[in-house]
């Protein structure tokens, strides 16, 4: 198997170096990069970009310089921390960064104003910001396999939130507002927030199905 420490030129994936200035959609996964090439900063106008599946232990600074990038796929890497020109990225849509080894979520995710899905599955995290809730667009919060005991208290007031997945965590218990499930069900908290599927399998509390509590109010 390649290790690129110092990547090869955008023609060896398959890029032609004249048209990265106009490029919209990159799709380096799989190759098994240590250090992302910085031809990519080159490509200004990038709105998708999917770096999973490589060996990354870390971004560069010049990532944050990608402003149009809507969805940002780094899953199946080494992680374990952000740089802060990430939060430079405003128009970002999708965040995957599942399967990394991420101890924390900066403080300043709530940059991601229009943020409608983040997946933060199977690394290592034991606590979840405050600012995360307060991602207007946020709609899908993936958290699984992590090892979270707790959840900030001002995710109860994300309006638009549909799914919380919270499979394989510490949790004991869970706050007031969530509803401790067996199952993905059908959850209305009013008219205005409204959550559709929480998962709670494979933590140690022991937690008890109110679907009851589901029904829509009117």
């Amino acid at each position: 198997m390649k290790h690129f420490d110092n990547p090869p030129g955008p023609s060896h994936f398959g890029y032609a170096a004249e048209h990265l200035h106009h490029l919209k959609f990159l799709n380096l996964r799989k190759k098994d990069f240590k250090v992302l090439p910085d031809w990519i900063q080159l490509a200004e106008q990038l709105e998708i970009l999917y770096l999973t599946d490589n060996q990354l232990t870390e971004l560069p600074e010049w990532i944050g310089n990608l402003k149009n990038l809507q969805r940002l796929h780094i899953a199946g890497n080494q992680l374990t921390s952000l740089p802060s020109s990430l939060q430079k990225l405003t128009k970002l849509t999708e965040l995957g960064l599942c399967d990394n080894q991420l101890t924390a979520l900066p403080e300043w995710v709530d940059a991601f104003q229009l943020l409608e899905e983040i997946d933060l599955s199977d690394n290592k995290l034991t606590a979840l910001p405050d600012n995360v809730g307060l991602l207007p667009k946020l709609e899908v919060l993936y958290l699984s396999g992590n090892q979270l005991t707790s959840l900030p208290d001002n995710l109860q007031h994300s309006a638009k939130i549909t799914t919380l997945d919270l499979r394989a965590n510490k949790f004991e218990t869970l706050p007031s507002w969530v509803f401790t499930i067996h199952e993905s069900i059908s959850v209305n908290f009013s008219n205005r927030y409204k959550w559709n599927a929480v998962s709670v399998h494979g933590n140690p509390g022991k937690f008890r199905s109110e679907a009851s509590s589901s029904k829509t109010s009117n």
